[in-house]
């Protein structure tokens, strides 16, 4: 398990403050999703290393920045249809406070889950399912997301993405998932 301190997104810092005041309405902004991808790291020369989360990104780092990741995701063995990112939906027991004043949102990938960098529907959803590669992802980075507020457009909402607000985002060391490993971050947020 990492425990991943999460970076509130320069985007909900100004939709939040809207729905706290009463002014973006009708939204609700629940924690619905969180993804966790291929992206958030940066080669200094040595090799990589989780890049410090950037609050200005609006969706993760390997989605919104892909072009940035290609050339070193395709050393990886994979081609066309690579699998960047996975989501799952979060539920209630997803959620506790590690103190009175921090919320920790437990994301999990089961087993079953993004073992292969193909294999499963491509990304956005809708693809292909393409034959198994054989590589497991290195994944690096994490972010947690709301419903849209109104009048709020993804910026990789245009690229077949889902129209979400990322609330939070955070990197972390790399971590190899395999049918063997379920992996857990809890991703902490502090008020």
């Amino acid at each position: 398990m990492a425990q991943v301190v999460a970076t509130v997104t320069n985007v909900a810092r100004q939709y939040w403050p809207q729905f706290f005041g009463g002014i973006a309405t009708p939204w609700t902004p629940q924690f619905t999703y969180f993804k966790i991808g291929r992206g958030g790291w940066i080669n200094p020369g040595g090799g990589p290393v989780p890049r410090i989360a950037d609050p200005t990104l609006q969706d993760l780092d390997v989605i919104q920045n892909t072009s940035r990741y290609l050339p070193n995701i395709g050393t990886e063995g994979a081609g066309p249809g690579n699998i960047y990112y996975w989501k799952n939906a979060l539920i209630g027991a997803n959620f506790s406070f590690a103190t009175p004043t921090t919320l920790q949102i437990r994301c999990i990938l089961d087993f079953g889950q993004f073992n292969d960098i193909q294999g499963v529907p491509s990304s956005p959803p809708g693809g292909p399912v393409l034959s198994p590669s054989g590589t497991n992802p290195q994944l690096w980075e994490l972010g947690i997301f709301s419903a849209p507020p109104p009048g709020y457009t993804s910026p990789t909402a245009s690229a077949g993405n889902p129209n979400l607000l990322m609330v939070v985002y955070g990197t972390f060391a790399a971590e190899t998932k395999t049918v063997a490993a379920q992996l857990e971050n809890d991703c902490l947020i502090t008020f």
